[in-house]
């Protein structure tokens, strides 16, 4: 009788710690909380510079980070919006592609570093 009292209380211990540990696990997921940072290094990319047209006649100066084995561009950085109207709009794309040359280089040095 005892041995028999004993399973079922036992029994029913383990089923209430079941659920509870089910309702952790499920507010947990539900919370979602910051995604984590993805590991760059896996995949083998480059950081390059690069330019292109925008709407309403802006150029828009980036840093691409391009995957190595296939070419494509998994991250893409605008570092500065240009009017393509402004009379210094030479001097500005000469000045934003230098400093987008710039961040290139660190965001590769960062790269390799991991």
């Amino acid at each position: 009788m005892a041995a028999r009292l004993f399973a079922e209380l036992f029994i029913g211990l383990l089923i209430v710690v079941a659920i509870l540990v089910a309702t952790y696990r499920f507010t947990q997921a539900r919370q979602g909380g910051a995604a984590p940072e993805l590991d760059v290094s896996r995949t083998p990319s480059e950081w390059f510079t690069d330019s292109r047209t925008a709407e309403g006649g802006r150029t828009e100066v980036c840093v691409v980070r391009v995957e190595t084995r296939t070419g494509l561009v998994l991250e893409r950085r605008v570092l500065r919006v240009l009017d393509n109207q402004s009379p210094d709009y030479k001097d500005q794309i000469d000045k934003a592609m230098d400093d987008a040359y710039e961040t290139m280089r660190i965001l590769n040095v960062n790269l390799r570093r991991r």
